[in-house]
């Protein structure tokens, strides 16, 4: 919600105020995969702590950046950096906990992962609208400094007592998966303002993109240790479950920052009573978390699952109809379903 008064400040049109949060989802995309394979390596604390620090640099950097090409690139190397956080927490939660709260310990990462960008977006805002765009990254630099120190401390000495792996690292797979999905993901971020086909630089992203994704695609089927294993997907119910996963969180973070920016630039609300609608989002959306866990052992998952798209496919349908004139109440009820989905 902050991005327009990024743009606005840096320089640029309010329709490529996207660019900063896509930028930095295409960064990740490349960086998690490397999370793995480096925390073989490195050990997984160390790649923990180096990430923080590295994101800490480039959290710096970003309210620093001269324009809005050079914040763009800030923001796509947070994401890189930032991809190793996800293999490394779960990791730590396999190797420090016990198998009894280790479901409890995912359930509450999962909490964050989802919970964690619609309120730090509501925040952003509500920062930027009050103060200085800048502040939200001046804020969160302490709490990283704070812990990294606190990791450091407390995990000195566990990569010590974990066995190492031998590192064996697809360097030619990777290439292929890195260039193709940053060509293919810049045209499709970009491609809107460059009028798409019609563009000679779009062409050319596409024309590189997609045969480094089939490439890549093939090489893994056949590579003896490939970093992403596409055998799992001969298991339909994996294959069925990744596809669910992927379009619900597609819709589910697509409408926060659609909706988030219409509200802004077209309905004309201030980014509080934006904070606040996206707020009971994020809370209605803690809600089955916290009842249904003891549950959901019990239960049936698909019934959960059924629920769940249920409401996301009342919210998507009461969002379809919405106009400049809708109120409160409207955007507050779609915004509760799509938190309890």
């Amino acid at each position: 919600m902050a991005s327009p008064y990024i743009v606005g400040d840096l320089g640029g049109s309010p329709s490529i105020a996207t660019y900063c949060a896509s930028l930095f989802a295409l960064g990740n995309a490349i960086g998690i995969p490397l999370g793995k394979p480096l925390a073989r390596r490195f050990g997984t604390v160390r790649l923990l702590l180096t990430s923080l620090c590295l994101f800490i640099i480039f959290s710096i950097a970003c309210p620093l950046a001269p324009n809005y090409p050079c914040f763009n690139l800030f923001r796509f190397l947070q994401g890189l950096f930032s991809g190793g956080f996800y293999m490394t927490v779960f990791h730590l939660f396999r190797s420090l906990e016990s198998p009894e709260k280790r479901p409890l310990y995912i359930t509450l990462s999962a909490m964050t992962f989802i919970m964690g960008p619609v309120l730090g977006a509501c925040f952003g805002g509500w920062i930027a609208y009050e103060w200085d765009w800048r502040w939200s990254f001046y804020l969160e630099i302490p709490f990283l400094i704070f812990l990294t120190c606190f990791l450091y401390e407390r995990l000195r000495g566990f990569d010590e007592h974990t066995q190492r792996t031998p590192f064996v690292f697809d360097r030619i797979g990777y290439s292929a998966y890195a260039i193709g999905f940053f060509c293919v993901g810049l045209a499709v971020i970009t491609g809107q303002e460059m009028d798409w086909f019609r563009s000679p630089l779009i062409c050319t992203l596409f024309a590189i993109g997609i045969p480094a994704i089939l490439f890549f695609i093939f090489w893994e089927l056949y590579e003896p240790s490939p970093f992403i294993n596409f055998s799992m997907l001969k298991n339909p119910l994996i294959t069925f479950a990744l596809f669910n996963l992927g379009v619900l969180f597609f819709i589910y973070f697509g409408t926060i920052t659609l909706l988030a920016l219409w509200l802004k630039l077209w309905a004309n609300y201030t980014p509080d009573w934006i904070a606040a609608l996206f707020g009971i989002m994020a809370l209605s959306g803690l809600l089955p978390l916290t009842l249904l866990h003891p549950k959901i052992a019990k239960w049936d998952n698909r019934i959960f699952l059924v629920i769940g798209i249920l409401c996301l496919l009342v919210s998507s349908l009461h969002t379809m109809i919405f106009s400049v004139d809708i109120d409160l109440k409207r955007i507050a009820l779609s915004r509760l379903s799509a938190g309890l989905g």
